[in-house]
C-alpha cells in the first residue's frame, strides 16, 4: 500500500465540458471508463432547455479521487485536463490535500492556466517561522 492523499473542494469549470468530450481519457469513473488518473472530473447530468425529460451530461468540475490515494500526479493530471479542454473555460476553487504524514498538506490551484501547488507558512505567535530545515 502506497502513501495516501485525501482531497477536499474542487475546481469549478465555466463552461462545463461535454460529457462525450471527456470519456475515454481516464479522468471519469462512469464505464467502461474508470478512472486512471490521480484527479477525476465530476460529471453531471443537466435538462436541455426545450426538451422536456432531455438531459445531457457534462464534466463541472475538478476533484479529488473518493477515499485516499497516492496522487503523485495530482497535478500534472489537472494540467493535462487545462490543456486538453481549457480554451475558452476558467478554472475557479481549489482543492485542499492532506497526505499521512503530520504537515504534509497543500493545495491545488488554477493560476494563469497552470496548476500550481502551495504549501503554507507556519508563522509562530511572534511572528518567527516554524519548521525551518
Amino acid at each position: 500500500m502506497g502513501y495516501s492523499t485525501r482531497f477536499k473542494g474542487e475546481i469549478r469549470i465555466d463552461s462545463p465540458i461535454p460529457f462525450d468530450d471527456v470519456t475515454g481519457h481516464g479522468f471519469t469513473r462512469e464505464e467502461p471508463f474508470k478512472v486512471t488518473k490521480d484527479i477525476r472530473l465530476k460529471v453531471v447530468e443537466e435538462p436541455i432547455p426545450g426538451q422536456p425529460g432531455g438531459y445531457r451530461r457534462i464534466a463541472v468540475a475538478i476533484v479529488g479521487l473518493d477515499g485516499g490515494f497516492s496522487c503523485y500526479d495530482a497535478i500534472p493530471d489537472t494540467q493535462e485536463i487545462i490543456d486538453r479542454w481549457g480554451e475558452g473555460r476558467t478554472f475557479t476553487g481549489r482543492l485542499d490535500a492532506s497526505g499521512e504524514e503530520a504537515g504534509d498538506v497543500w493545495r491545488m490551484e488554477i493560476r494563469d492556466g497552470r496548476a500550481d501547488e502551495v504549501r503554507p507558512r507556519i508563522v509562530w505567535p511572534d511572528g518567527s517561522e516554524g519548521l525551518s530545515s
